[in-house]
């Protein structure tokens, strides 16, 4: 296999993809997600608390961190119900206010041949 060619392939797919993270964020921007993009993002997030929150060192963990910082424990008891609260017009407002152009910042790490 031609490395050369390798290489510009490579930097075809990076170009690709940093031009679908601008029109994701457009797209984040200018219309709210589906019920149905949200519950499939907040699926994933649920699981993975629940999973954690059922073990042992997740709540030692979270009592350890609470000694300096009592808000932790807060955070743990509402972290369901704080991902179960957050709706499409929450993702649009935080994607309005972050996913801006003029503070957008491409890094493309690539390689040495």
């Amino acid at each position: 296999m031609n490395r050369r060619a390798v290489g510009r392939e490579g930097r075809t797919v990076i170009a690709r993809d940093v031009e679908t993270l601008g029109e994701i964020a457009v797209e984040l921007k200018e219309r709210q997600v589906s019920a149905d993009l949200l519950d499939r993002a907040r699926k994933p997030l649920l699981y993975q608390l629940y999973a954690a929150q059922s073990t042992n060192a997740y709540w030692v963990e979270t009592l350890r961190d609470a000694q300096s910082n009592p808000a932790t424990l807060e955070r743990a008891r509402s972290a369901v119900e704080n991902i179960g609260d957050v709706t499409a017009a929450d993702v649009q407002a935080v994607a309005r206010q972050y996913l801006d152009d003029r503070r957008r910042l491409d890094v493309k790490v690539i390689a040495k041949p």
